[in-house]
């Protein structure tokens, strides 16, 4: 059964679904975007950061987000795993986040990749797909690949940590941590395949914790991708 349609906003209508089933009920809620409409999506960050240490801890509701961004309608965007068949990523939220062109967070999955939602210029969905991305660090001669931005760092990894993970990198009991100042403070984490240089500040033992700032960098390094 269909509700009737509700207008939100000009061209933006929200209907409701209900499948009766006595093993599997449904109740599926849609937004339906006309191309007129002078509205476009856009991602907001649960208490605008990506993730911290415990991912549950600073969960938002969406209609939280969707009053502090004044948005017509809502989705919940992230889906967590926490089945046994994720050992690696349990508790955190699945597949990447892109928003204006930069990298939030990398792709993180458990092999549900071709579920990544994607929209073009002009705010039009894409198909389905996976998130291919690639980055790397550089000095002199030495190129160390990154395994990801902004998730949860596993034995035999390196991964960025940006302003956009929250107030300051997570804490670790292994591997070093590099710490960088941008030569572009303005630098975000854009997707470009134009380098970024930065000026090493330290290399240290000291287990995370850095406070994270836009135009700083940090990187956790495995004791392995350290030499």
């Amino acid at each position: 059964a269909m509700s009737p349609p509700r207008t939100l906003a000009s061209g933006v209508t929200y209907s409701t679904f209900r499948f009766p089933s006595k093993t599997y009920p449904e109740v599926i809620r849609v937004v339906t975007i006309a191309p007129s409409a002078s509205v476009m999506p856009f991602v907001s960050l649960s208490n605008d950061q990506v993730a911290e240490p415990a991912a549950r801890d600073r969960l938002e509701r969406t209609s939280a987000a969707c009053l502090r961004r004044q948005c017509v309608a809502g989705v919940n965007g992230d889906f967590f795993c926490t089945s046994a068949h994720c050992p690696k990523d349990i508790d955190e939220p699945e597949g990447g986040i892109v928003s204006n062109g930069r990298m939030l967070r990398s792709p993180y999955s458990i092999g549900w990749e071709g579920q990544q939602l994607s929209f073009d210029a002009n705010g039009c969905p894409q198909p389905p797909q996976p998130l291919t991305w690639s980055g790397s660090l550089t000095s002199g001669g030495t190129t160390l690949a990154l395994d990801g931005v902004n998730v949860d760092r596993h034995s035999g990894q390196a991964v960025l940590y940006d302003a956009a993970y929250g107030p300051a990198a997570p804490t670790r009991t292994a591997g070093v941590d590099l710490v960088l100042r941008l030569d572009d403070t303005d630098w975000l984490g854009d997707l470009s395949p134009a380098p970024v240089t930065a000026t090493p500040v330290s290399l240290t033992a000291k287990q995370g914790g850095f406070p994270l700032q836009p135009g700083s960098g940090f990187v956790a390094i495995s004791a392995s991708g350290a030499k």
